[in-house]
């Protein structure tokens, strides 16, 4: 049991060294009004909702095809020179996603998200359409013969098929768009340990985020999490209600080879939801609310965070 335990952790201090940034070709023309938007960038937010889904949301059946919708609420200052946060933001995002077997202990996680945004400054400014697909494959590795110990490793992709428009970035906030242009890669390892009706869930994930053609790189991205579970089985159907707590920390934005002021920094999220199965179906709510927000050097703060998923049972 101690070596399992010091092997986890082994394997979760591996995800939190910090990456450096990669090396980005400077252009030798670079427009002065993208440089005045891009510096309240919050990668929190906008086109970074597709990563909200790592495909161990659901703890009663893990393999599923299925709809999830989220929603996230910010507020921003109008620019850095501002006090107060007076433009709010609205960020839904609906995404079809599965997590469809492949072999005995490899399985294939998939999300499309459609995005519906909305900021309120003098008018309002509406976007709306497909994101980046993302794919990822996860190797399960069940560390004693009862199943009580459960390992997942994964290793993912992103998929640029929403275009990251350089007028947006002239007129918007950047994060304000359906998606980021590039191609982005991602590793997780989730943790979980079952006894009885409790189970307890630890996962880490780093997205490694690349330089889209218009000189732009969002930071890196590192999330963790920790979660407990109750499932209690009733005649016909079971129900887990969940309690945990996440972190997100978004690296600083790079363009044409230098760091962008004012982006990066980290949320604290406390987490409250339940899932309830029935025959072959699954229902999933969950809350985030912040414990701690530092966004883009205060200039951004989350509210909230509320989602809701149905699910098909493989």
């Amino acid at each position: 049991m101690m070596k399992q335990i010091i092997l986890i952790f082994n394997l979760f201090s591996l995800l939190t060294l910090q990456a450096k940034d990669s090396i980005s070709v400077k252009p030798t023309n670079f427009p002065i009004q993208s440089l005045r938007w891009l510096e309240e960038d919050c990668d929190a937010c906008g086109c970074a909702v597709g990563n909200a889904a790592s495909g161990f949301e659901s703890i009663l059946n893990p393999q599923f095809i299925g709809i999830k919708y989220l929603y996230q609420s910010y507020e921003s200052k109008s620019n850095i020179l501002d006090a107060h946060f007076s433009v709010p933001e609205h960020y839904n995002t609906v995404q079809i996603w599965g997590r469809i077997p492949l072999h005995k202990n490899v399985d294939v996680y998939a999300n499309l998200p459609f995005h519906f945004h909305s900021r309120y400054t003098d008018t309002k400014q509406e976007l709306s359409g497909v994101g980046d697909a993302s794919a990822s494959v996860i190797y399960k590795l069940n560390l004693d013969k009862k199943d009580s110990h459960r390992l997942n490793f994964g290793v993912g992709v992103k998929v640029p098929l929403a275009k990251f428009d350089e007028k947006t970035a002239n007129s918007y906030n950047p994060s304000f768009q359906r998606g980021t242009g590039s191609w982005d890669y991602s590793a997780i390892v989730n943790y979980t340990y079952m006894k009885g009706q409790w189970a307890v869930a630890l996962s880490t994930d780093y997205i490694f985020k690349n330089q889209n053609k218009y000189y732009y790189r969002f930071g890196d991205q590192w999330n963790t999490s920790v979660t407990g579970y109750y499932i209690k089985d009733f005649d016909g159907f079971r129900l887990s209600p969940r309690l945990g707590i996440s972190t997100e920390k978004y690296f600083q934005n790079v363009q044409g080879g230098e760091k962008v002021p004012h982006t990066g920094g980290y949320l604290v999220l406390s987490k409250l939801g339940a899932e309830f199965s029935f025959r072959k179906f699954n229902i999933g709510v969950e809350s985030q609310l912040p414990l701690r927000s530092e966004i883009a050097v205060n200039s951004v703060r989350i509210n909230s965070r509320h989602s809701v998923y149905i699910n098909f049972n493989l």
